[in-house]
Parts: C-alpha cells; sequence; structure tokens
C-alpha cells in the first residue's frame, strides 16, 4: 500500500527547499548589486576628490608662470637697459 502521507511531505519538503533557494539566490544578487553600487559611488566620490584638489593646484601652478615671467621680463629690462647706451641729446 501507498503512503500518501509520505509524499505530501516530500512535496512540501522540497517546496521550502525551492523557496529557500529562490531567497539565497535574491539576496546574493542584491548584495551583489549594492556591491557594484557602493564601487560606483566610491569611484565618483574618488574622481571628485582628485578633481577638488587639482583645480586649486592648476591655479596656483598658472599664478606662479605668471608670476615668473614677469619677473623674467622685469630682469631682461633692467638688463637691457644697463647695457645699452643712452642717447645724449
Amino acid at each position: 500500500m501507498h503512503d500518501y502521507n509520505n509524499d505530501k511531505t516530500m512535496m512540501n519538503m522540497a517546496d521550502e527547499t525551492t523557496v529557500q533557494a529562490r531567497g539565497a539566490t535574491s539576496s546574493l544578487v542584491d548584495a551583489t548589486a549594492r556591491l557594484g553600487q557602493l564601487q560606483v559611488e566610491m569611484m565618483a566620490g574618488g574622481l571628485k576628490a582628485v578633481l577638488a584638489l587639482l583645480v586649486p593646484l592648476s591655479r596656483a601652478s598658472v599664478e606662479l608662470s605668471l608670476s615668473m615671467l614677469k619677473t623674467f621680463s622685469r630682469v631682461m629690462d633692467g638688463v637691457t637697459t644697463a647695457l645699452v647706451p643712452k642717447r645724449q641729446v
């Protein structure tokens, strides 16, 4: 004689295992998506930090270069003035 109660118990256990596997898979997919999102946010934050550092540095380097050029120009003017004889009227 066949035990139908045992078949129902086995089917219930199989259904529970399937539900648990789906839940585990869903949790794994959610965790992977969150990790991917965190990596994107970290990259964006790092890029913003680098840009925030580069802008003031580039401004300072441009200002320093201009200052050096002005100083060099003044030195050359002084050398030219010292070397070129003055006209006497």
